[in-house]
Order: structure tokens, then sequence, then C-alpha cells
């Protein structure tokens, strides 16, 4: 056999992608039958069924041209005290918190949009 004839080596493929498959199983398993069933529910039906209703408004809103994203995220202060990287806080800003009745005010105004998830973020204080 020439040079070229050479079958090429085989690696030996270790079985981390089944061991993670199995770990995947295990976390499923105890997920669906571990967690209360009220709970459970109450996820696949917010995180779920309203999310995917939340991004389908989002596309016929932006099909006439409207922007308004499928989820909102609301920051209720604009300082933290750790520096992380990418992070998009001023650290030298003036402290700021979102007012009770302005945050009310904009999830009203989401939630009439059509958004039913939101994330509440906010700084180490």
């Amino acid at each position: 056999m020439g040079q070229g004839d050479r079958k090429p080596k085989r690696c030996f493929k270790f079985e981390h992608s089944t061991i993670s498959s199995q770990m995947y199983l295990r976390l499923a398993s105890r997920f669906l039958f571990e967690t209360d069933k009220r709970l459970l529910a109450k996820a696949v039906w917010t995180l779920g069924v309203k999310g995917l209703l939340s991004v389908h408004k989002h596309k016929r809103r932006l099909k006439r041209g409207e922007f308004f994203p499928p989820f909102l995220y609301m920051s209720v202060i604009n300082s933290c005290n750790l520096r992380c990287q990418g992070c998009w806080v001023d650290v030298s800003a003036k402290q700021h918190k979102i007012e009770l009745d302005a945050a009310n005010e904009t999830i009203r105004q989401a939630k009439a949009m059509g958004n039913s998830f939101f994330g509440i973020l906010g700084g180490e204080t």
C-alpha cells in the first residue's frame, strides 16, 4: 500500500456524550416526577404557552412595522457594587431607582402589548 492508500486512523471517542445525555435524562426525570405538579403546570403555562404567544404577537407587530420586544426586562436600580465585565452599569453615575408607579405603568403598557414575561434586574446594593 502506498502513502495515499492508507486508511485514516480512527480516533477513539470518549463516552462523554453518553454520560451527558444520561445526566440530562436523570435531571429531566427528577424535574418531571419530583416537582410539585401545580408548580410544573404553572411553569409550562407561563414560560411555554404564554411565552410562545408573546413571541407570536411580537412577530405580528414587526410585520406591521411596530417594534416592542416580546419579553421585558426592567432594571429597578442603575447602580451595582459588582464590576462584571461587559456590564452596562455606569458605576460613576448617580444612583437612581425606578418609582413603583412608573414600574407598574410600564408593566401595564407591556401587558397591553401582549407581553407576559418580565425580568426584574437590579444591582447589588
